[in-house]
């Protein structure tokens, strides 16, 4: 799928990104799930306080990859939203607080370190708080590309439930993740 995208030139890639921007904003705007998301809790997201799940946003085009994710994050009592390329993802972080976002680099339409960019960019308008972002990918950047592009880290994938549960401790640190933990 990632080949398919790439004989389009910049202008063509922009208005692919600017469309796809556009169904994902009309889909959610008429009360419908952003774009290809399938994620039954994305209409659920919570306020932020310290006994709420955590809420991750995940990126990638790979459905199983996704799934993968998706399933251990939530099996650790997080809660997900799914998104399968880059400017969906940019969307969905634009629209809803989150408290991690893992961050597939090779996606069709905007890539992961472009999709960073974007979000840490309306981050500083003020519309969001800093959310940490993970690069999520099989093959990971050097430490300064990730600074330079806004990436807060990495992990590598595919990973098991104790790499996942070690991020999420890392990464989302509440005094919920014991007692969350106990409750499951």
């Amino acid at each position: 799928m990632r080949q398919a995208f790439r004989h389009f030139n910049p202008a063509q890639r922009l208005r692919r990104l600017l469309a796809g921007l556009a169904r994902t904003m009309h889909s959610t705007l008429e009360g419908g799930q952003p774009g290809r998301s399938e994620c039954a809790a994305q209409a659920k997201m919570r306020p932020r306080s310290s006994t709420a799940p955590w809420r991750v946003l995940v990126a990638d085009d790979n459905r199983a990859h996704l799934e993968q994710a998706c399933g251990m994050l939530e099996r650790q009592g997080a809660v997900t939203m799914r998104a399968g390329d880059g400017a969906e993802a940019v969307a969905i972080a634009c629209a809803h607080e989150f408290d991690l976002i893992l961050m597939d680099l090779r996606m069709p339409i905007l890539g992961g370190l472009a999709a960073t960019q974007q979000i840490r960019a309306h981050e500083f308008s003020g519309a969001l708080g800093r959310v940490p972002v993970l690069a999520y990918a099989a093959v990971l950047p050097t430490p300064d590309v990730l600074r330079h592009n806004g990436l807060d880290g990495a992990l590598s994938k595919p990973c098991d439930a104790t790499a996942m549960e070690a991020c999420l401790r890392h990464w989302c640190a509440r005094p919920a993740f014991e007692a969350m933990r106990v409750q499951r």
